[in-house]
């Protein structure tokens, strides 16, 4: 159990950090004009320079097949405030001593974020569960991540331990101490174990050029330019994209460095029904982004994504597959950035200390090895 919380915090410090410390990417403008891209551009930068910011989002996802129709809905609303981005990335595939994680948990102590979350699907979906609706209610803040049970009494009420109002976890804490336990050899192995996930940078270069891109992404402004906002939409060709040779290779070079890192090898017929499945899964599909920002703060004031994929060809190779024939995806997000209210720690909030934590799951893992 110990090993294993080193191998999540490993994971936890390699997403973060990249998340962090991510360098800017290109701004993909495609035929729009200097003024329109350079719009673009100071999005981008403005958006990423952020350090506070509050989001209203919505998610619908339409599950269409056997004359049936399953809409399911995640709605939500989030805030953060003390965002710091990292001047360093981790590296853990190249490493023969510790990195120092101090600047991480720094800001990590010196964010607050606040998350909110409801999903809901059909009644006749949730016959076996208490209700239709979950909410999930989260905090963070000085690095104690806190979660409501209220909203989740239906859920939790029959256990063996009833929960009830806010709990906390010294997040930051926890991480400092498991970290101390890891070693150089640990962190090189998984590295190792790593690679399998790893894109070549010489097989991604082709991706960011732009002669490749506009094969597949255009981009437009959609609107007369008289408001205060300006809306760009891109539309992404995921069928073109996907038969595209150099993607087919990249898929190729990911499925045999997954099973190599397994002891196992893909031959060619697997790796190409996996291409052709894929192939059925996104033909004709596309993404369409759109995208609205104020002309006089270059902020985001929304955002809109949609996508189809119609699962139809795969059920016809399998004559017992009743699964989904289409499944339709459309998500959408409102930004705010003025008079946002603090994000302060939750009152008589039950903070369960990290060392106990450990030594429970130290606990639990000692029992199941001796029963």
């Amino acid at each position: 159990m110990r090993k294993g919380l080193l191998l999540i915090l490993l994971v936890l410090l390699t997403v973060s950090g990249a998340a962090l410390a991510q360098d800017t990417p290109p701004v993909f403008c495609g035929a729009l004009s200097e003024a329109d891209c350079a719009l673009l551009e100071q999005s981008q930068t403005a958006m990423m320079g952020l350090t506070t910011a509050a989001a209203d989002f919505n998610v619908d996802v339409l599950i269409e097949g056997d004359g049936q129709s399953i809409p399911i809905t995640l709605a939500g609303s989030g805030a953060f405030s003390g965002f710091d981005r990292m001047d360093h990335e981790l590296d853990l595939g190249d490493m023969t001593e510790l990195p120092d994680i101090t600047p991480m948990l720094e800001a990590l102590r010196g964010f607050s974020g606040d998350l909110a979350l409801t999903l809901t699907v059909p009644e006749d979906l949730a016959e076996d569960m208490p209700t239709n609706s979950v909410t999930l209610e989260l905090l963070l803040v000085d690095g104690i991540g806190y979660i409501n049970f209220e909203p989740l009494k239906p859920f939790t009420q029959d256990g063996d331990m009833e929960l009830d109002g806010w709990g906390g976890l010294d997040i930051a804490s926890l991480i400092e101490e498991v970290y101390k336990q890891i070693t150089p050899e640990m962190l090189a192995d998984f590295g190792q174990s790593g690679e399998m996930f790893a894109v070549p940078v010489e097989s991604m270069a082709q991706f960011e050029d732009p002669a490749f891109i506009e094969q597949y992404i255009s981009i437009t402004r959609t609107d007369d330019g008289s408001g205060a906002t300006a809306t760009f939409e891109t539309t992404v060709d995921l069928a073109g994209l996907m038969k595209d040779p150099a993607m087919q290779d990249l898929i190729r070079e990911q499925m045999a460095a997954q099973a190599e890192a397994q002891g196992d090898d893909v031959s060619d017929s697997e790796a190409q029904m996996a291409l052709g499945m894929m192939g059925m899964v996104f033909e004709d599909s596309s993404i369409v982004f759109t995208e609205e920002i104020d002309t006089s703060s270059a902020l985001l004031a929304g955002a809109n994504m949609s996508m189809t994929l119609d699962l139809s060809n795969l059920a016809e190779m399998d004559d017992s597959n009743s699964g989904p024939a289409v499944i339709s995806v459309n998500a959408s997000v409102s930004y705010t950035y003025d008079d946002l209210p603090a994000i302060v720690a939750p009152e008589d909030a039950s903070i369960l200390p990290y060392e106990m934590l450990i030594g429970m799951l130290i606990g639990m893992n000692m029992d199941q090895q001796s029963s």
